[in-house]
């Protein structure tokens, strides 16, 4: 029947859906905090780039955490992305201004 093909389908579709995670305080000076589900099984890649796209860190968040302190004190003002991942499935990103 058509019910069992699209239950299938639906179940075989790859787990794509981006991590939703909050970051502020936005600007940030010293620090930002980043909130995030803590139901993820894989630890997690913390990835801040820069505007011109230089990676300037990446940190492992061990899995089970459910928040992180970035010292954003060490960069320099301006525009930066941070990325979290988990495996090479799930990814989100948000824009992160740093002011001096």
């Amino acid at each position: 029947p058509l019910n069992d093909i699209l239950a299938t389908a639906i179940n075989e579709m790859p787990d794509n859906k981006e991590i939703d995670f909050r970051l502020y305080p936005n600007p940030a000076s010293t620090y930002a905090y980043l909130e995030f589900e803590a139901f993820m099984t894989n630890e997690m890649l913390l990835e801040v780039y820069n505007e011109l796209g230089t990676r300037m860190e990446y940190i492992i968040i061990e899995k089970g955490e459910n928040n992180f302190t970035l010292n954003t004190g060490r960069y320099p003002g301006g525009i930066y992305f941070v990325k979290l991942s988990s495996g090479n499935i799930k990814t989100g990103t948000k824009r992160l201004v740093i002011i001096p």
